[in-house]
């Protein structure tokens, strides 16, 4: 039996890709929900396989950022102003997704309360 969209559950077999494209769907969505509420920054779902993106204020914060990130022992690249940050489709609600929320959310509260005046 296969997932559907919808949540229903079809009787045909599920397809690895189809399943793989579904639960990506749905990592990415949480992904994003998590950052926008917590930030309010724009993010950007298109962004390479397995990576959501966020697009910072500017360079500074950008750069900012991804070192604290680093710091906190999650995976981040970035390109100009924009963070990259895992998305992959085995993340779990409770595990990997909390974590990069968690560290987004940390970081952008630090930037925002402290380091930006700094900077």
């Amino acid at each position: 039996m296969c997932l559907s969209r919808e949540g229903e559950f079809e009787t045909r077999p599920c397809k690895h890709r189809e399943m793989q494209q579904l639960l990506d769907g749905e990592v990415i969505a949480e992904l994003e929900r998590g950052m926008r509420m917590i930030t309010g920054l724009d993010v950007i779902r298109d962004a390479p396989a397995s990576w959501i993106g966020l697009v910072c204020d500017d360079q500074a914060m950008a750069i900012w950022l991804l070192r604290a990130i680093i710091v906190e022992n999650v995976a981040v690249r970035r390109g100009d102003k924009v963070l990259y940050l895992p998305a992959s489709p085995n993340y779990q609600l409770g595990g990997e997704i909390k974590n990069v929320i968690t560290v987004v959310a940390k970081t952008t509260h630090y930037w925002t309360e402290h380091a930006s005046a700094k900077a």
